[in-house]
């Protein structure tokens, strides 16, 4: 019925790659002279999934967890597992403020017929990469969430017989190798350096990773830490002695000595710099001085604090690499099939992900994201 009514459109639903939609951009294997397309993050406008909101996403929002509506009738069992899976990620993972309905959360239905496929993105980035408008929002992506609805079109029981190789269709993602939080209950756990949560830390967004590397034996384990960009660090100018805030870039690891989580401390891996000063870009501005900073020969001025920072650096959206189909550094590939009832939740702001082109059957999902409130103006008081 909702196909019918021209409810279902060809889109991204993503695109926040420079927050603008229908922008013209190179697309991968294009030559030159050929003629540029206009692309939503990269999504092929001719061969795409088709998405409808959801339209009773708006009344499950504005009733209780205990799945009663201001009617007095009961929530239908979608939408009440829905709240209850928003609430407890929210419990769970420590995001407060994904409790908060009016907040500008995200649900939609989606198909992909034999064909179409998804390129390479991010479903949320820094508000620095924004633009103006990335810090007028009020609240932003959190978690995204997939509910499976593929169905094979076979006589086998509806999208249970999902094949990867038959089917295609894949969501692949591309963690990273060498990140883990501490665990007591992990193996050797005394070989593992401790780390904090990726995406966010004291409201800042991560914009990328320091890498780690592998180890030799019986050496402590080296892993990779989520970086992260304070867009609030204060910083005194040196010429009117007045405090102006600037961007800076930081990890967050134990000090040394201690071995549990209440005793880390931020680690600067640049010194503080001024978007205004900045042409272009952020992002683009962070890869290349990491670039040009790797060598041991001395860069002046610089941005990293030394040349080991700028080499290890590796941004979360390295669209260089990915546009020669290179893996995220550092990452590796986990591919989840879309079977009829899996669910599949990941944090928006750190995963890199795609889908590969579907062969056969429709590949099918309910869809969306759980948000929370962006950084305030000044970003969030430490006490």
């Amino acid at each position: 019925l909702m196909k019918e009514e021209g409810r279902f459109v060809v889109n991204g639903l993503s695109d926040v790659r420079k927050g603008l939609k229908g922008e013209v951009v190179e697309t991968a294997g294009s030559m030159d002279g050929e003629e540029k397309k206009k692309s939503n993050q990269g999504f092929d406008v001719k061969v795409d999934r088709s998405v409808c909101p959801v339209p009773w996403w708006k009344h499950t929002l504005e009733n209780s967890l205990g799945g009663e509506c201001a009617d007095g009738e009961t929530l239908p069992s979608i939408q009440l597992k829905l709240q209850q899976l928003r609430f407890e990620l929210s419990r769970s993972l420590g995001r407060p403020t994904m409790l908060d309905s009016n907040l500008g959360h995200e649900c939609y239905y989606s198909e992909s017929a034999p064909g179409s496929s998804l390129a390479r993105h991010m479903d949320e980035r820094h508000e620095e990469t924004k633009g103006p408008r990335g810090w007028l929002l009020p609240s932003r992506r959190s978690l995204s969430w997939l509910i499976y609805l593929s169905d094979t079109g076979e006589s086998d029981i509806a999208g249970e017989g999902w094949d990867a190789r038959i089917n295609g269709g894949l969501l692949r993602t591309f963690p990273q190798k060498h990140y883990r939080q501490h665990d007591e209950t992990t193996n050797n756990s005394s070989y593992l350096e401790k780390t904090v949560d990726c995406g966010s830390h004291n409201g800042n967004l991560q914009v990328g990773w320091l890498l780690g590397y592998e180890i030799e034996e019986n050496e402590q384990q080296s892993i990779t830490h989520p970086v992260f960009l304070d867009s609030w660090f204060d910083f005194t100018n040196p010429y009117t002695g007045m405090a102006e805030p600037h961007c800076i870039l930081y990890i967050v690891r134990e000090k040394p000595g201690q071995t549990d989580h209440n005793h880390m401390e931020i680690e600067y891996i640049t010194g503080p710099w001024s978007t205004e000063a900045v042409p272009g870009n952020v992002l683009e501005f962070l890869h290349t001085r990491a670039e040009l900073e790797s060598s041991d020969q001395p860069v002046s001025p610089s941005l990293f604090l030394n040349s080991k920072y700028a080499r290890q650096f590796s941004l979360l959206e390295d669209r260089q690499a990915w546009m020669k189909g290179s893996i995220p550094d550092g990452a590796e590939i986990e591919d989840f099939v879309p079977t009829r009832g899996t669910l599949v939740v990941f944090d928006s702001v750190t995963l890199p992900h795609e889908v590969t082109p579907v062969f056969r059957g429709k590949r099918a999902a309910l869809a969306g994201w759980f948000h929370e409130e962006t950084q305030p103006l000044g970003g969030n008081v430490v006490i």
